[in-house]
């Protein structure tokens, strides 16, 4: 773990577990509680090809209601977590889980036929632990699932908001790509919407996919290879190559491309250099964005070999978090809230 604060680098080996059941808050990292209502302008409908779910939308529920399990609750409680949680994946089992925050939404692909027909293709769905309640997320306009896989499900704090990649055509209008894209769904509004589109809604020529969204919704981070040169730019700055790490942020038009330098010049365009970047992730309000890179975006990182990225999207700066020796790889990059810790794994023997 990497300790961003006052500048100085400080690195922590942790031991990292496989089934965390309840968390408790050391208050050393707080952001902005799962409760706090962030209205979404970007959901006034300008874009022309949002997917509004059938009804009036209105999912009314009070979060005071569910109070997530404490940190010393005994065997009974913790048997009683996971009965809740059983019904949530009926056979045939599904994959890629992600919790809320507050522990109340589940968001997982499954290609059970009640949510995927008879396609056979995953569809992204969205639990309810407190009633019990399955909503397709990866939803077609004409109400049925989509017509292509969608997986890699990333939920915001309060699981309002769900993000995933999809190869589907039939979740938003006028899409021609021909080409997985990264979209968001609303489980207050029912709205689904594309959000890997360049500046005016115009679609993107390549692949998008790896969503990761920051803790209030209204950030999504995700990688996407750059025009081919004979095309226009479809982000700001203009990364061409990669894959690239590019953000969409509500409200906005057009994406930023975060995978560049402190001096905004984008990893293709440096010289002998790999623009792969991969792996975002966001802190809660989307700030800062974590990837991995190949691209020696620090005068420091000379090695050539895959590092960790911190970029500071209000100041510009960037900042490399992992380093080691000459020979280490370091990859999957998890970001705190407030932006401070980042957790990634690294080979070098000589971080700490």
């Amino acid at each position: 773990a990497h300790d961003r604060g006052m500048g100085v680098r400080r690195v922590r080996l942790v031991a990292i577990g496989v089934l965390l059941l309840a968390a408790c808050s050391s208050g050393g990292d707080t952001g902005p509680t799962s409760t706090d209502v962030v209205p979404d302008d970007a959901d006034s409908g300008s874009d022309g090809e949002a997917n509004p779910a059938g009804g009036d939308g209105s999912l009314d529920y009070d979060l005071s209601l569910f109070e997530p399990l404490g940190a010393d609750v005994g065997p009974t409680s913790r048997t009683a977590a996971r009965t809740t949680l059983a019904p949530l994946f009926p056979a045939p089992i599904g994959g890629e889980p992600v919790i809320s925050a507050d522990g109340r939404k589940v968001a997982y692909f499954t290609v059970d036929p009640e949510f995927a027909g008879d396609s056979g293709e995953g569809q992204v769905v969205v639990g309810d632990l407190l009633t019990g309640e399955i909503e397709l997320a990866s939803r077609g306009l004409d109400g049925g699932p989509g017509n292509g896989g969608s997986y890699r499900p990333t939920l915001s704090a309060d699981g309002r908001y769900v993000a995933f990649d999809s190869s589907a055509t039939n979740l938003v209008q006028n899409d021609t790509n021909e080409a997985p894209d990264v979209f968001r769904y609303d489980t207050l509004s029912g709205r689904l919407r594309r959000v890997s589109v360049a500046e005016g809604g115009r679609e993107l020529s390549q692949h998008s996919s790896h969503a990761a969204i920051s803790g209030d919704g209204r950030t999504i981070a995700f990688k996407v290879r750059g025009p081919d040169d004979d095309q226009p730019a479809d982000f700001t700055p203009d990364c061409r190559d990669g894959p690239n790490i590019v953000v969409w942020t509500a409200g906005g038009d057009g994406l930023e491309c975060v995978s560049v330098t402190s001096e905004g010049i984008p990893s293709d365009r440096i010289r002998t250099a790999s623009s792969v970047s991969d792996a975002p992730a966001v802190n809660y309000d989307g700030r800062f964005v974590a990837f991995q890179t190949r691209a020696p975006l620090d005068l420091e990182d000379d090695d050539g070999n895959q590092d960790i990225y911190v970029i500071d999207r209000e100041t510009g700066l960037v900042e490399l978090v992992s380093g080691g020796d000459a020979d280490s790889e370091a990859e999957y990059a998890a970001i705190s809230a407030s932006g401070r810790y980042v957790a990634f794994t690294s080979t070098s023997p000589d971080l700490v």
